[in-house]
């Protein structure tokens, strides 16, 4: 599903299941302000960047491609996501998510078993990033705001 909402795959079950869930997601919309952590084991596949050179991203606004998920506990992301660090450096994403964002939330319909890692999806979601953290420099947080579109 993930390959096809990337262009990497024209598979027909794939395709029906990607649009059954790009358009929960499009049906939905946050009615308070969120955070939510993504956690990131390789900084230079994430970005394409080495994880010391996170901050050349503040400024930009970018739209991600495919199905976006993260967690609304921090400690998820990092104890699930983060670790071991690969070659480009772990590093996690503070998503910022005001009102009126599409989101799936996923804990209802999602595997039970998964259902601890409090997990919200976005699709194609476009964002600023502001800042980046790095109290602990062990794991840097780039910190991003998740912009209200409907494109």
């Amino acid at each position: 599903m993930q390959d096809f909402a990337r262009g990497l795959s024209t598979e027909p079950r794939a395709g029906e299941a990607h649009d059954a869930l790009a358009e929960l997601i499009r049906g939905s919309r946050t009615a308070l302000p969120l955070t939510a952590w993504r956690g990131n084991r390789d900084a230079r596949k994430a970005t394409g960047l080495d994880v010391t050179a996170l901050e050349s991203l503040i400024g930009v606004t970018h739209r991600l491609t495919g199905f976006v998920a993260a967690s609304l506990d921090w400690t998820i992301a990092v104890h699930e996501f983060t670790r071991p660090p690969l070659r480009g450096g772990a590093f996690l994403v503070q998503l910022r998510i005001p009102i009126g964002v599409h989101v799936g939330w996923l804990p209802p319909i999602g595997s039970e078993r998964l259902r601890y890692q409090q997990e919200l999806l976005l699709y194609r979601p476009t964002v600023r990033y502001w800042a980046v953290d790095r109290r602990n420099p062990a794991l840097p947080v780039l910190v991003c705001e998740v912009m209200n579109d409907d494109s």
